[in-house]
This record gives C-alpha cells, sequence and structure tokens, in this order.
C-alpha cells in the first residue's frame, strides 16, 4: 500500500492526477532504519509529506487505545447522527433528493452509514489485558478496521497536534487550516 501511495495517482474519469505522498518530517517519532527505508521506497518526484507510519505493537496499541477512550470520555469527538435520523434531515434541507434515483440519496447517506458501523464495531470489541497492555479482539464475525484507523488517527492528532489545535487557533481559522497548516508541502 505504501509504495502505491508515494506514486503519482491519476483519476481518469475527473482527469486530475494525485501527487506522491511520503512519509512526515522528523519530528513524527521513527526508527532511522525504517525513516529511511520508507524514504528510499518513495517513487513520485516532490512527493507531500502526509503518511503517519505506524508500527503497531502492543504496548503502542494498548496507549492508542487509551487515548481513543480518553477522547472519548472527553468529548472531543462529535459523531454524526444514526443514518435513519440523517434520512430526514436530508430530505428536508436537500428536496431533490425526493426525485433522485437513490444514487444521490446513497451519496449523501454513507458517511452517516459508516459512522453507524464505525460505533457498532467499536461496541462489539473485547477488551483483555495481556502481559500488562490493553488488547482489542473482535467478537466472531465482525472487523475493528474503522475503530483501528480511527483510534490511530485519534493517536496521531493527540500526541503531534493537539495542542497546537487546541492551544494556537484562532476563531478564524478551521482545524483543517491548522491541520493543513502543520504538514510541510513541498
Amino acid at each position: 500500500m505504501y509504495d502505491s501511495l508515494t506514486q503519482v495517482t491519476t483519476d481518469e474519469e475527473r482527469g486530475i492526477d494525485y501527487p506522491a505522498f511520503t512519509i512526515v518530517g522528523p519530528e513524527f517519532e521513527l526508527e532511522e532504519m525504517l525513516r529511511s527505508d520508507l524514504t528510499n521506497r518513495t517513487l513520485g518526484s516532490s512527493p507531500m509529506p502526509v503518511i503517519f507510519p505506524i508500527s503497531a505493537t502492543a504496548p503502542l496499541n494498548s496507549q492508542i487505545a487509551v487515548a481513543f477512550r480518553s477522547s472519548l470520555q472527553k468529548r472531543l469527538w462529535q459523531f454524526l447522527d444514526m443514518d435513519s435520523n440523517a434520512e430526514e434531515f436530508l430530505l428536508k434541507d436537500h428536496k431533490e433528493l425526493l426525485t433522485d434515483d437513490g444514487t444521490m440519496r446513497a451519496f449523501f447517506l454513507n458517511p452517516f452509514v459508516q459512522t453507524g458501523i464505525l460505533i457498532n464495531e467499536s461496541l462489539n470489541l473485547n477488551m483483555s489485558l495481556k502481559g500488562g497492555f490493553i488488547q482489542l479482539e473482535e467478537t466472531p464475525g465482525s472487523h475493528k478496521d474503522r475503530y483501528t484507523s480511527t483510534s490511530y488517527l485519534n493517536w496521531v492528532v493527540d500526541k503531534y497536534f493537539d495542542p497546537k489545535i487546541k492551544g494556537e487557533k484562532q476563531d478564524t481559522e478551521s482545524d483543517w487550516d491548522i491541520l493543513s497548516s502543520l504538514i510541510q508541502v513541498r
């Protein structure tokens, strides 16, 4: 996956080339050998440093689980409403969805559906302690992909961006503007 992200990607349908990506700068803690390997494997020229590589270990996954739980307890996350409520809301503000063949309605409802799946995935995780570390496991037939990607994002933001976002945010700046300013574009 990493190698694919490090080269220019062409969206033929839209006629757009997306730039190559590479790992973020040295302020992100990473073993030097891994940093060197990932940097050398970057295929595109002038790649954007936006990839935060994480090598999962039991201690790190435990830290990530604790950080995510803490941010949820502090109500730092605002999740979308249930998709059943979203449809009513969307139809009230977007009358064109009433005459839609379903494609546009599905497009607008998808983020709400995905949020519901994330919440269900998180609720279906079993927690145990192994070697003094928290370990989260899926119940049979379930997944934790959305939980993992969301909790890893939470960890990166908490560890590297949180003070900047909370401490120096101006009323006119959005969180996206602040995050974008922290990622150097070449």
